[in-house]
């Protein structure tokens, strides 16, 4: 019975001693100049996921970010006790991107990110908020209370903007590789750094967004019946091909003005401005979504001033004959979606 219970003691001792091991410092993650130690732990490739434009709000300063968690940290260990250095950290682009700027890039087209660092809400040794630049380090401030990587946690957040996804157009699969590199700092015998490579996607689908459009006030065409017309803008990623379709208010399966109950039937069309008419298309309310093969999105967000399509309303002078005096109107809600 006595040896027994020595066995499984024993036993138990051995799983204690491996399970405390070292096991996760792996390559160029983990490096020692005889006691006097610098490492860093669990960092991993990064995802932004999916950028829909549709699904952001057309104003404000939307972003998609992505949080990841680490260690690093660097120590001389003597016997049980720790003495916990400073480490300092630098974060190394290993793709191509414009000088100063951390970037995901696809082919030409480049994302500019911003990478910060943070303690993690968990952690029991705090760290203060930075930004990575190209070029400079950040130092942690080590505490000999915190001596293992789970009490050093660190919080990694990638984050891209709107505006900056907008200016780039292209959609498709951005990627950039990256090294954290992390230096023993204060230490008095230091190791060689130490590093781990991860990579941060961020993939941009086809998206679309309409401006521009504002109330109307249609004019008489002094027998000719009424119209009106304005310009206005699509943008779509990648400049992609665009339908349209239309919603009133008031119609049903057709455009109409109302006045009290009175209504009067009205056309929609939609085509590029100033171009003779051979691109436009007259929409049927609630119909489906229709386009026209010259009709491409712009690659800036507001068109920079110079629309790219134009809605024109026209009433018939038979219509006009037919309506009593009044005033009409309707509201239309056009709806853009990519080809």
């Amino acid at each position: 019975m006595v040896y027994k219970i020595f066995l499984l003691f024993s036993i138990l001792m051995m799983i204690t001693s491996f399970a405390s091991a070292d096991s996760d410092c792996n390559g160029n993650n983990c490096n020692n100049n005889g006691n006097y130690w610098v490492k860093i732990k669990r960092l991993s490739d990064i995802d932004l996921g999916e950028w829909k434009g549709g699904d952001q709000p057309i104003s404000g300063t939307n972003r998609v970010d992505n949080k990841k968690t680490f260690c690093a940290i660097s120590y001389l260990e003597e016997g049980k006790k720790r003495t916990m250095y400073n480490p300092e950290l630098e974060l190394i682009p290993l793709s191509n991107g414009q000088t100063g700027q951390f970037v995901v890039t696809q082919g030409a087209e480049e994302i500019p990110i911003t990478i910060t660092l943070d303690e993690y809400s968990a952690n029991d040794a705090p760290q203060v908020l930075q930004e990575f630049k190209i070029g400079q380090s950040v130092t942690l401030k080590g505490d000999d209370n915190y001596d293992f990587c789970k009490e050093n946690e660190l919080t990694l957040t990638v984050t891209a903007y709107k505006a900056d996804i907008i200016r780039a157009g292209a959609t498709g699969k951005y990627e950039g590789r990256f090294r954290m590199e992390v230096r023993p700092g204060t230490s008095l015998q230091p190791p060689a750094p130490v590093f781990i490579d991860f990579s941060i996607e961020l993939d941009i689908t086809p998206s679309i967004l309409i401006s521009g459009l504002e109330d109307m006030t249609l004019k008489d065409g002094q027998g000719s019946g009424a119209f009106g017309y304005q310009d206005f803008c699509v943008f779509a990623t990648s400049k992609s091909p665009f339908k349209i379709r239309g919603l009133s208010k008031f119609g049903d399966g057709v455009f109409e003005l109302d006045n009290g109950g009175e209504r009067l039937n009205y056309q929609l069309e939609v085509g590029l401005p100033n171009n003779g008419g051979g691109n436009k298309i007259t929409l049927v309310e609630e119909g489906d979504f229709d386009g026209h093969s010259s009709w491409k999105g712009d690659d800036r967000l507001d068109c920079a001033g110079k629309e790219n399509m134009r809605l024109t309303v026209t009433i018939t002078e038979a219509e006009l004959q037919q309506a009593k005096s009044g005033r009409y109107h309707d509201t239309v809600t056009l709806t853009v979606a990519v080809q």
